[in-house]
Formats: C-alpha cells, structure tokens, sequence
C-alpha cells in the first residue's frame, strides 16, 4: 500500500469489529499496527460475514474504493452453513446489489482451506472484482 492509501480491517467470526473506528493512512506505523493487531487475533467460530460485510460497506462513506473478503468457510450464524449458509449468501449478494449499484466499489474475495468458492467467486464478479484461492 502506497502511503497517500488509506484503509481499516473488518474482523470476523461470532462477533464483528473494526480495527479503527475509521481509515486510517498507510504509513508504516500504521501497517505495523495492523499487522499486530491481526496477529492477535483468534477465531471464534461462525462466519458472520454478512455483518462484516455491512460493517466494511461504512467505511465507503470515508472514501474506501475497494474491499477485501478473505475467508476460510461459508457464511453461517449457526456454525452449520446447511441452515442458513445459502441464506446468508443471497443476503450479502442483494446487499451489494442495492448499495453497490451506483458506487461501483469493487469486491475482491480471497478464499482458503473451506471456503465456499461459488458464492466468493460470484460476489466478486458481481462487484468488478476477482477471487483467490490461497493453498
């Protein structure tokens, strides 16, 4: 990230929470302070992504052009996506579709070890972005 960047991280799993109540710049103290932060951060279980997912979209307000999903499962409040993972996912695609019409902010999405392609690859695709698939 070039220093005039800014940015914040969405953290998630059980619960959701930003790293900073706003965008910060990219200057190396900053980065460093992420990275730390990340570093400390443990899973929970669940993958309540579509609140992530509205909790990065607040930040476009502050200017942010682009957003990173990366996940290792499908999107789920009951730890079994078989419940409500197909749900969640509709949610978060006409999410994106009602806000993202006309701000055009692009989703990238990176997936490892369970993720659920399909629904990463087509939320990407949808928001001019491209999918990743990290071994």
């Amino acid at each position: 990230m070039d220093k005039g960047c800014t940015f914040n991280i969405v953290a998630y799993d059980i619960t959701v929470r930003s790293w900073k109540k706003k965008l910060v710049a990219a200057t190396e103290g900053n980065k460093r302070a992420a990275v730390k932060w990340v570093k400390g951060l443990t899973a929970q279980g669940m993958t309540h992504t579509d609140e992530a997912m509205e909790l990065a979209w607040t930040f476009v307000k502050q200017g942010c052009d682009t957003i990173y999903l990366i996940s290792d499962g499908w999107p789920t409040h009951t730890g079994d996506p078989r419940k409500d993972g197909e749900l969640l996912e509709e949610k978060i695609l006409k999410f994106f579709r009602k806000v993202n019409f006309l701000k055009k902010v692009k989703v990238h999405t990176i997936g490892f070890k369970g993720a659920h392609e399909s629904f990463m690859r087509k939320l990407a695709r949808e928001n001019g972005g491209k999918f990743t698939f990290v071994e």
